[in-house]
C-alpha cells in the first residue's frame, strides 16, 4: 500500500497520478487480448494507434487487480509496461508477458511468492487512475493447504482446499427449503463474517456442527497439509 497502490486502494485523488504525462499528441488504445499462457502466466498484446497530428511517444501500462488469495491486495499494481513511437496516424500492436510474480503475493508463512486461484483482471492504464481497457482472466495458480484449528478464521475454513468444500455441504444440509432459495444471502453472510475465528462462528444457534464433525475436518486439513491422502 505505498504510492499510487494506497492513493488508489483509498479511493484518494491526487493531481498527478502515478504514470501520468503530457504529450503534443493523442494515443488511442484498442483490441486489448489476453492469453493465458500457463497456470500462473499470461500474455497481453493490446493496439495503440496516435490519433493525433503529430509524433510522440506514448507508455503502455499493465496493471494487475484482483481479491484472489488470503491477503489484501492494492486496488490495482504496475506489473509491466513499454514506450513505442508513433508518427501521426501509426498504429502498433504490443505484446507483453506477464509471468507468475506478475500475479503473486508474498506469502509470510512459507517465506515465498505465491499465486492464489482466481480471478485476476488485466487492465491497460493511462496512468494508475485512468484505466482505458480490461480484460479478465482466471487462473489455476497454487492451492496452499494449512492446517486448521478452531481459532482459524472462518474466511481460512471455506477456502481450505479440501474442508471448505465439505464443511458447506455440512452446513447446507442443515438448511430449510426456505432458507436454500436464500443461499445468495447465505454466502453474503459468510463474507460479513469472515475474519471472525471459528469457534466464535461456530457459537451461532442452529449451525448444527458437533464437536465431533469439527474434529474429523481439522484432522483432515492436517492430513492435506503433510501430504498425507485418504
Amino acid at each position: 500500500m505505498v504510492g499510487y497502490r494506497y492513493y488508489e486502494t483509498v479511493g484518494a485523488p491526487v493531481r498527478y497520478p502515478f504514470g501520468h504525462g503530457l504529450s503534443y499528441t493523442t494515443f488511442e488504445t484498442s483490441d486489448l487480448d489476453v492469453t493465458v499462457t500457463g497456470d500462473d502466466t499470461a500474455v497481453v498484446a493490446v493496439t495503440v494507434t496516435n490519433t493525433g497530428r503529430r509524433a510522440g511517444k506514448h507508455v503502455v501500462q499493465v496493471y494487475i487487480a484482483t481479491k484472489a488469495g488470503p491477503v489484501r491486495r492494492p486496488a490495482r499494481e504496475l506489473r509491466a509496461f513499454t514506450k513505442v513511437a508513433l508518427d501521426p496516424g501509426e498504429s502498433v500492436r504490443v505484446e507483453l508477458p506477464l509471468d507468475r510474480r506478475a500475479f503473486a503475493y508474498y506469502d509470510v508463512e512459507d517465506s515465498r511468492w505465491a499465486v492464489a486461484p482466481g480471478e485476476y483482471t488485466v487492465q491497460i492504464g493511462e496512468s494508475a487512475a485512468r484505466i482505458v481497457a480490461e480484460r479478465t482472466i482466471t487462473l489455476a495458480g497454487e492451492s496452499v493447504a494449512r492446517p486448521l484449528s478452531r481459532t482459524s478464521s472462518v474466511k481460512d475454513w471455506f477456502g481450505h482446499p479440501t474442508v471448505g468444500p465439505l464443511l458447506m455441504q455440512e452446513l447446507t444440509a442443515n438448511l430449510t427449503d426456505e432458507q436454500k432459495e436464500q443461499a445468495e444471502d447465505y454466502a453474503h453472510m459468510l463474507r460479513m463474517v469472515e475474519s471472525m475465528p471459528m469457534k466464535q462462528f461456530l457459537g451461532f444457534a442452529g449451525l448444527g456442527l458437533s464437536d465431533g464433525t469439527v474434529d474429523r475436518l481439522i484432522e483432515l486439513s492436517e492430513r492435506t497439509s503433510s501430504g498425507a491422502t485418504g
